[in-house]
């Protein structure tokens, strides 16, 4: 015996409406942004290299909102770095660039050659193609954090702070 058209519909009609109940009940609530601020981001610095601070660490993964300056090239145009203080030209980008005196020297073991590292900074990837800010201009971006160091395959920055997915905002 086939089925009416009818009850096919009705049928279909509800497995919409439980899969999107199911889906709502299901998903992790949104959370909110966590504001944090460049300079906090460690806890010290000592001979060994830089301390994440507590609540960086806690962080890893969720959505958190920072303000600084940005630092792009315009031919890598989905990630630029974002520092506490205004750069006329990206450090990461321009190899005769000064450094800020914030960078922190990394030995990663005895073998391989001294990386600089600057606790002044966090390397941003953004998400869905966005404008890439101008080097200089003051920002705010939201997006996931990564307490972690991390050379990026294309730019050879290293840093130990990322945020990814991110998106750029109005400053307030």
């Amino acid at each position: 015996m086939q089925p009416k058209p009818n009850n096919i519909l009705v049928l279909g009609l509800m497995a919409a409406i439980l899969a999107a109940i199911s889906a709502f009940a299901f998903s992790k609530p949104n959370k909110p942004a966590v504001k944090l601020e460049i300079p906090k981001l460690f806890s010290s610095i000592t001979t060994g290299g830089a301390v994440y601070a507590k609540q960086t660490l806690a962080l890893r993964g969720e959505p958190v909102t920072l303000t600084g300056f940005a630092a792009s090239d315009p031919n890598i145009p989905d990630r630029f770095v974002l520092t506490r203080t205004r750069k006329t030209v990206c450090s990461p980008c321009d190899e005769s660039a000064d450094y800020p005196s914030s960078i922190t020297v990394i030995f990663p073991n005895a073998t391989t050659e001294a990386v600089p590292i600057s606790t002044d900074s966090v390397f941003v990837y953004l998400a869905n193609n966005q404008k890439l800010p101008t080097t200089g201009e003051k920002i705010r971006i939201t997006g996931k954090l990564e307490p972690t160091q991390s050379t990026d395959s294309i730019t050879r920055y290293s840093s130990l702070v990322q945020v990814r997915e991110a998106s750029l905002g109005p400053i307030q």
